[in-house]
């Protein structure tokens, strides 16, 4: 039986779900299968239990917003379901060797990583899960740049200006959380209200 569409929808569940939880009647719902089996497609496709994967991707998240945002530790810790520091401190040196203090105190920085196909997520190079060592890839052909692994571009809640989303999405890929309102001012795409002032005129705006 193949087992690779299971595998791909649960890491692409669990990545959605690193915040709220992962729930086993989800996942039984989600796959068609019992969460004992699943548990076991799982492990054997990709060598890592599903409990571990699970909390290497809390880690990995929450490590990505130590190293790139101004939040408290203690904040990170609940906003990824620990129920105290300690917890998530013991959590996190197993994982990467150091506490989290330590971590932010050193300036670590995180890579974005393939972690199956059509799913991408912050990471330390060389997880375990991973599909490839990073995807900091750039090819360079007759002067032109071409980010290899960059998400499509969504067009989320308020985001609706081409250029400007795009820009995000590659320096998000590239590690830098950095907004769309600031992009749009920063980039110029926001006067395009002051060539239409009756409404959202997307004309012309990408060639700001």
């Amino acid at each position: 039986m193949e087992y690779f569409n299971v595998i791909l929808s649960v890491i692409a569940y669990v990545e959605n779900r690193v915040k709220s939880g992962v729930h086993s009647w989800e996942l039984d719902k989600l796959t068609g299968f019992s969460l004992p089996h699943v548990r076991e497609v799982f492990a054997r496709g990709t060598g890592i239990p599903l409990a571990k994967y699970v909390q290497l991707r809390k880690i990995s998240h929450a490590a990505f917003e130590i190293a790139y945002t101004d939040k408290s530790l203690m904040d990170i810790a609940l906003n990824y379901g620990y129920e105290s520091y300690d917890t998530f401190t013991r959590a996190f040196k197993r994982i990467t060797g150091i506490t989290p203090r330590v971590f932010r105190k050193e300036g670590h920085s995180m890579g974005r990583i393939k972690l199956s196909a059509g799913t991408y997520g912050p990471g330390f190079i060389g997880d375990p899960i991973s599909r490839e060592e990073s995807i900091m890839d750039i090819s360079r052909i007759q002067g032109s740049c071409i980010l290899h692994g960059v998400p499509k571009v969504d067009y989320q809640s308020g985001e609706c200006t081409p250029f400007t989303s795009c820009l995000k999405a590659c320096l998000n890929y590239l590690g830098q959380e950095i907004s769309y309102a600031y992009l749009l001012a920063a980039s110029g795409a926001s006067f395009r209200l002051r060539w239409n002032t009756t409404c959202r005129d997307g004309g012309n705006v990408d060639f700001v």
